[in-house]
């Protein structure tokens, strides 16, 4: 039950390999939807792919289920772990999505690849829910979605996917009140029941939050598809 403190030293070298940042503002389309890739940095732990979308864009995009980078064979070089990426959003309002790096390996030729992309109407793009009355009042309109239950303590909804079908993400991101006022979320989680439907609950800490509240959607399968193919340039 003694508490001790100890240290362990160590030295950072001198020689850390630097990043590597590859300029493109290329500007590409998938389905009428533009964006532009700004740029691509290649850090020794990871590669950030930093990108603006267009603001006439009808639909948001939320997640690029396989953004990689192939060298000139072909074969994949650094690529989203798991289908899921994370990203940020910086200082001018572009997103990085970051990537597996390969940095040690040097091929001749790197080329980015976009293929599919999860995207949703901009109208859409958001859930509205009164917990109190447990009505789902906005949401994609596929009707894959239902409310199975919610109270002022949370809410659990089901989403029917195909079943060939994957999709390995939780719904949202962030909750607000009618008032714009942040709503404690205590916990959020995504299960499986029969036939490829799964179970997405949020638990709400009730600190007198105004119905209804709205939360974004981090992800959606929902899916535009196109062929982008860059070549990365120093």
């Amino acid at each position: 039950g003694t508490k001790f403190d100890f240290s362990v030293p160590f030295t950072i070298p001198e020689n850390v390999k630097p990043s590597i940042v590859y300029e493109m503002n290329e500007e590409v389309e998938v389905e009428g939807q533009k964006f532009t890739v700004k740029d691509v940095t290649i850090h020794p732990l990871r590669i950030g792919v930093r990108i603006s979308f267009d603001s006439k864009n009808t639909m948001k995009v939320l997640q690029f289920e396989d953004m990689r980078l192939e060298d000139q064979n072909g074969e994949v070089w650094g690529s989203i772990m798991n289908g899921i990426s994370s990203r940020g959003e910086d200082e001018n309002g572009d997103y990085v999505y970051f990537l597996q790096s390969n940095y040690f390996e040097t091929p001749e030729e790197l080329f980015l690849r976009i293929n599919k992309m999860q995207a949703v109407d901009k109208e859409n793009a958001f859930l509205v829910i009164d917990t109190e009355k447990g009505s789902l009042i906005n949401t994609p309109k596929d009707d894959i979605l239902e409310m199975v239950h919610s109270s002022r303590d949370g809410f659990e909804l089901t989403l029917k996917t195909p079943l060939e079908e994957e999709f390995n993400f939780g719904l949202g991101a962030g909750l607000t009140d009618a008032n714009g006022k942040k709503v404690d979320v205590a916990s959020e989680g995504m299960g499986f029941k029969e036939d490829n439907i799964r179970s997405w609950t949020v638990d709400i800490n009730d600190d007198g939050y105004i119905n209804p509240v709205k939360m974004e959607l981090f992800a959606y399968p929902n899916y535009i598809n196109g062929d982008v193919k860059i070549e990365l340039k120093k």
